[in-house]
């Protein structure tokens, strides 16, 4: 009998050790997969309906041309921003062209069709607004070179304050065919003027464009009547007591999976004593 319960306490004592040891395992395994997840980075990509100017599009992905009246430019990042630095070094006809053919090719995109997305938006980043509006020449379709025929201005920009701008540009029923290039120019700017252009994005509606601006009506505010003493939800002393001695809910897993394997760890010890005592009085 003796040797019986020997071995019944030494089967429980390596059961233990293997529950204890599973249990470990899986919240290693939780934290390695949790890490591993964190340190993804997605690859960047080229958007045809969205050019960004960052990094990636220096070298031999550097699709501005044509600039006038601007100052030594290009790709430039600082603490906060990031796009295309443009320093106005000549007040007159201060301009820069996209080469939108040439991005298509470089980042292997299929063309932009501007009937399908007539609205452009240049955002702008600015620490002091020292220009009145911009203008856009654009070539799409047959048309292969900057006319008066094909420009338009844009509406009043939408301010959404820090210095980021946004300027919206309605091509519906005036282009048509693949969009080749564009021109930009900074109409009124002062000289030294210095700006981040960080985005074009196209647009099929202008509902889509002004979300992607982050811009919302303002909505009308309705009066509500003030409601009286008579109308206002009393809480009475028995229900405030209930309220303040009920007890908050455990949400906290971590706590209830190290309180599991606590609970099956003193179990065992329960048992491995209890089996002790059984054999102390059997000898």
């Amino acid at each position: 009998m003796k040797k019986v319960l020997i071995f019944m306490l030494c089967a429980l004592m390596l059961t233990s050790c293997a529950v204890l040891g599973t249990l470990a395992a899986e919240e290693t395994t939780a934290e390695e997969t949790t890490t591993a997840t964190e340190d993804t980075t997605a690859a960047p990509t080229f958007d045809p309906l969205h050019i960004v100017f960052n990094s990636s599009l220096t070298g031999k992905k550097n699709i501005v041309e044509g600039a006038n009246g601007l100052g030594k430019g290009g790709i430039s990042k600082t603490d906060a921003w990031e796009g295309y630095k443009i320093v106005i070094s000549e007040t007159d006809d201060p301009h820069m062209g996209v080469n939108f053919s040439a991005y298509i090719k470089k980042t292997e995109n299929q063309p932009v069709m501007i009937e399908n997305t007539p609205f452009i938006v240049i955002r702008v980043l600015a620490e002091e607004i020292l220009f009145d509006d911009f203008e856009i020449y654009y070539c799409a379709g047959d048309v292969v070179t900057f006319t008066e025929d094909c420009k338009t201005a844009s509406d009043i920009p939408i301010d959404n304050g820090n210095g980021e701008l946004f300027f919206i540009f309605d091509l519906t029923d005036d282009a048509q065919g693949t969009l080749n290039n564009l021109r930009i120019d900074i109409t009124g700017a002062e000289e030294d003027a210095e700006m981040y252009i960080t985005d074009i994005a196209l647009f099929a509606t202008e509902d889509d464009a002004l979300n992607w601006c982050g811009y919302e009506e303002p909505e009308t505010q309705e009066t509500e009547p003030q409601e009286t003493e008579t109308e206002a939800e009393v809480t009475t002393p028995a229900e405030d007591e209930e309220i303040q001695t009920a007890p908050p809910a455990n949400t906290d897993d971590k706590k209830d999976g190290c309180g599991s394997v606590l609970s099956a760890g003193l179990v065992t010890v329960s048992m491995i004593a209890l089996g002790a005592v059984c054999i102390k009085k059997k000898d």
